[in-house]
């Protein structure tokens, strides 16, 4: 059965497709995984053409179930971040087949999984009606195996060869299907995924991976107001770590006039505010109420350096969806809240309200 790790990561993965877009490095051994989670890889995704040819195989679904299985677990175990496993046709026709295979790379430890819709090698596809229960023995596999929210990919290898046919069909005998939490299905054709929203990324001879630019930052330009008056080495720095440390601390104002710090998790957003969760009953919320200035501070380090400190306001916000429904927060802080409370859902119980802080003045 899938543990609490698991299920974090699993969490994760499904936070980072509901994001602009996901590219998955392909690892086809523990070791091109390794590097690929040192590089800074969000998630990682296995080639099942990289794993047949790494064992002396040709591509095409040659591998036996339990060899892509064993590979699967092999990648799993040297990272931390979440796996989703190319199975390519499920290692069989029937969903029967489907449902061991998942069963199977669940126990192995990914996160997600990839189901081809064809018979290989090079056969016919799957009609759309036994794709369509397959998906679903997929799904019901899962969660016998403690893992619901294992994130299943249909890539669209259909729309691609039925180009000319009747896709309606397809989309209705998918729809019950799709309804599953977790589950992405492709509707655009291959050639037209280089402008959706989220792609994974394969590799092969003759492939060019396609990166859409879809920010400021993404071009490495900044888009801040409050770090443009920094040099360009200390921008990127305090920017970089305004997006990526995991603790800050919060100062308030109690109605005697005592400052007092707290450290708490928290999210810059693309509009420079903050945002983050607290327990409806701490007094930080309190002090907010009859005084709303507030200090915000990271980390330093153990010499002084890097300090970087905001003035500000704060607000109770009551339009934000619950932590376990932020797709950026969950991506930031799942394998913490999986860690400390159990899931994001029991996190989100008990720091239920969501905070604002609108940030007027950047110290460093």
């Amino acid at each position: 059965m899938a543990g609490k790790t698991q299920m974090a990561k699993a969490g994760r993965l499904r936070a980072l497709h509901a994001g602009c877009m996901l590219i998955l490095p392909n690892a086809w051994d523990a070791g091109s995984a390794a590097l690929i989670a040192l590089a800074g890889a969000k998630a990682i995704a296995t080639t099942s053409g990289g794993v047949a040819w790494s064992l002396g195989r040709p591509d095409g679904q040659r591998l036996t179930r339990e060899e892509m299985i064993a590979q699967v677990a092999r990648i799993v175990a040297a990272v931390t971040v979440p796996v989703t496993a190319d199975i390519e046709g499920g290692y069989g026709p029937s969903p029967e087949d489907v449902a061991a295979t998942v069963e199977a790379v669940i126990a192995a430890g990914a996160a997600g999984v990839n189901i081809e819709d064809s018979r290989a090698p090079g056969g016919p596809l799957f009609d759309p009606a036994d794709q369509a229960t397959r998906i679903q023995a997929a799904r019901t596999a899962s969660a016998s195996a403690g893992l619901p929210g294992l994130f299943i990919n249909d890539p669209g290898g259909l729309h691609t060869r039925h180009a000319r046919g009747n896709r309606a069909a397809h989309h209705g005998h998918l729809r019950r299907a799709r309804s599953s939490p977790g589950l992405r299905h492709h509707k655009q054709p291959v050639h037209s995924l280089t402008g959706a929203t989220h792609a994974g990324c394969s590799s092969g001879p003759g492939y060019r991976p396609v990166r859409r630019v879809t920010s400021a930052r993404d071009r490495g330009e900044t888009t801040m107001k409050l770090t443009s008056h920094l040099p360009s080495a200390d921008r990127e720095r305090v920017e970089g770590r305004l997006h990526s440390n995991l603790i800050a601390w919060l100062t308030t104002v109690r109605p005697d006039g005592q400052p007092v710090t707290v450290p708490v998790w928290f999210l810059l957003r693309d509009d420079e505010t903050i945002l983050l969760y607290s327990r409806p009953e701490k007094d930080k919320l309190r002090n907010i109420a009859a005084n709303p200035k507030v200090s915000f501070a990271l980390d330093v380090t153990d010499i002084g350096r890097n300090i970087v400190r905001l003035e500000g306001t704060a607000r109770r916000a009551h339009d934000e969806p619950p932590a376990n429904q932020h797709p950026a927060y969950l991506v930031k802080y799942t394998e913490r809240m999986a860690a400390m409370f159990g899931t994001p859902e029991q996190f989100a119980a008990l720091f239920s309200a969501a905070l604002i802080i609108t940030p007027t003045k950047l110290h460093t």
